[in-house]
């Protein structure tokens, strides 16, 4: 039952944990003062990079392992499991065309860039977070759609068992 849903599972860990990744309380400043630069007691800068890097390779380890499971399912002679491999495939194409590994890429520069994050920059890294939990959310919508078409299929050949029956 887990090897069915590990890649959807996978890639909800993902996106808890990007989710979870910048999650910082707005500074109070006064109206017309510039912010200045966060200090490393404010926010431990390189264990946020750590983590971001660490999923960056959790997302690529899940690509590498979901094309692998796609090209299972194509070789497969059973129509549901050809069904599934075109699921996959909407999934990683998604991930392709919405440029998730560089939108990983993107943040982790933004948070190395500079030894001192200005609050700008902290909102530019929060809003390209907020746009890669989104793409994430997107493959996760994908992968799991091939449950509910599995749910759909196996309703139908119960209605239809019954429709034999009454017959």
């Amino acid at each position: 039952m887990i090897r069915r849903h590990w890649p959807a599972l996978s890639v909800v860990a993902v996106v808890l944990a990007a989710g979870l990744n910048l999650r910082a309380e707005p500074v109070k400043m006064p109206p017309a003062a510039t912010p200045p630069p966060l200090a490393p007691a404010d926010v431990n800068v390189k264990e946020l990079i750590a983590r971001q890097a660490a999923q960056e390779q959790q997302y690529k380890a899940f690509t590498r392992n979901l094309l692998a499971l796609a090209q299972k399912f194509e070789k497969s002679e059973r129509i549901e499991d050809k069904d599934k491999a075109l699921a996959l495939r909407k999934a990683i194409d998604l991930a392709d065309k919405e440029g998730v590994d560089n939108k990983f890429r993107a943040l982790l520069n933004s948070l190395t860039k500079n030894s001192d994050l200005a609050m700008s920059d902290i909102t530019a890294a929060a809003a390209q977070n907020k746009d890669l939990v989104k793409a994430l959310r997107d493959i996760l919508t994908i992968i799991q759609s091939d449950d509910e078409l599995e749910r759909i299929k196996t309703r139908m050949r119960e209605l239809e068992a019954l429709l034999a029956e009454l017959n």
